[in-house]
C-alpha cells in the first residue's frame, strides 16, 4: 500500500506535522510507503523572498505574512521523520524551473502583486522556448540583468531552484 502527499504538510506547528506523518503510518501496512513531495529551502529562494521583504518594508509596501509557505530543509525532514518510525529511502530534488520562476517572482515582488483569476493565459502563444517562456513571466526590462544573472547561475547549478523535493518514505 502507497499514500501521495502533494505539498500536504503545510503547518507551522511541527507537532501537527509530526501527527499526520503520525496517522499515515498507522494505517500503513508494514513495508507500506509513503511520498511526500514538499516545497524545498533553497538557498536562492529563500533569499528572494528575504531580499523582497527587505525591499517591501522599504517602499512601505503591504505584503502578505506568507503564502502558506512551509519550506523544508532537509534535516528538518529527518527530524519529523525520526518521530513517526518512518525511514527515508530517497530523496528526489524536482521542480529546479519552478524554482527559478519563483525566485525571480519574489525578487522582482510580482509574487506579491498579483490578480489572482485574472490572467490571461488562454490564447498566449509561446515560443516553447525555456528561457523565453520563463523570462516572459517576469517581463518587467528593468530586471532584465537580474533574470540574465539566475539563468546563469541557474545552468550552474540547477538545485540551487530546486522547488520541490520528493521523499519515498517507507514503515518500519
Amino acid at each position: 500500500m502507497a499514500i501521495l502527499s502533494s505539498v500536504l504538510i503545510l503547518y507551522k506547528d511541527e507537532k501537527d506535522r509530526i501527527q499526520l506523518l503520525n496517522e499515515a503510518y498507522r494505517i500503513l501496512k508494514p513495508d507500506g510507503i509513503l511520498v511526500l513531495n514538499l516545497w524545498n529551502d533553497t538557498f536562492m529562494i529563500r533569499n528572494s523572498i528575504r531580499v523582497s521583504r527587505f525591499i517591501g518594508k522599504l517602499k512601505k509596501d503591504d505584503l502578505p505574512k506568507d503564502f502558506m509557505g512551509v519550506h523544508f530543509l532537509g534535516k528538518d525532514v529527518s527530524h519529523m521523520v525520526k518521530y513517526t518510525g518512518f525511514e527515508i529511502e530517497e530523496r528526489i530534488k524536482t521542480g529546479q524551473l519552478m524554482g527559478l520562476l519563483e525566485s525571480l517572482q519574489y525578487i522582482t515582488r510580482r509574487k506579491y502583486h498579483r490578480n489572482f483569476g485574472n490572467e490571461q493565459i488562454s490564447g498566449l502563444r509561446s515560443p516553447q522556448n525555456i528561457k523565453k517562456d520563463l523570462f516572459s513571466t517576469v517581463s518587467m526590462e528593468k530586471y532584465k540583468f537580474l533574470k540574465g544573472f539566475y539563468w546563469f547561475l541557474f545552468k550552474i547549478n540547477k538545485d540551487m531552484f530546486s522547488w520541490m523535493n520528493m521523499y519515498i518514505l517507507r514503515k518500519k
